[in-house]
């Protein structure tokens, strides 16, 4: 295989990696699975994370101090380019738009939500048994909005869970079983 080639296809296989350590990362978040989001991390990576900065124990600390005040939390990360200076490190920017709706209501009954605009500046290097994680972290703040809205999910939806109660545990565990027609039945968590 010509070396561009060779390139090309490692490339590829880092960019799919990052991606997917990136998307995992957000589920981790949006669902309150600290170990997850620390899987996403070296152990001695640095996150300068808005207000935070330091490695990932701490960071988490502060996520699960954040996120107790919300009860919807959505990261959409976008724009992903991969640029790799070297064979063992990969430079990422990344789009993140993330959704955050306060627990408790507004005297007025609506519920305050937030909306980040944001970059993630990431540098990326595989671990021992080549999984690529992040080794440090920079989030750029584009905009901050701050609004009021209210719910007006239908009741018969099946709501969204920031924890395990959320249907997508009961979906992993299931694998090649799992069957939305075992909601259509009523209950809630199969």
């Amino acid at each position: 295989m010509p070396q561009d080639d060779q390139f090309e296809e490692s490339r590829v296989r880092v960019t799919m990696a990052v991606t997917d350590c990136l998307h995992r990362y957000a589920r981790a978040v949006d669902r309150c699975d600290w170990d997850s989001v620390r899987a996403c991390y070296h152990d001695n990576a640095f996150d300068h994370h808005g207000a935070y900065r330091g490695g990932v124990d701490g960071l988490i600390e502060d996520m699960k101090a954040r996120h107790a005040q919300l009860d919807s939390s959505v990261h959409f990360i976008t724009n992903v380019i991969v640029d790799l200076p070297d064979p063992d490190v990969a430079l990422v920017e990344s789009y993140c738009l993330c959704y955050l709706r306060r627990r408790e209501l507004e005297a007025s009954g609506a519920q305050q939500m937030t909306t980040v605009k944001c970059r993630y500046l990431d540098k990326f290097t595989p671990d021992a048994v080549g999984r690529w994680r992040i080794a440090s972290r920079m989030v750029l703040f584009d905009e901050l909005c701050v609004g009021e809205i209210r719910d007006s999910r239908p009741p018969a939806a099946t709501r969204s869970e920031r924890d395990r109660k959320d249907p997508l545990w009961v979906f992993l565990d299931r694998g090649a079983d799992w069957n939305s027609a075992d909601y259509a039945a009523g209950s809630k968590r199969q």
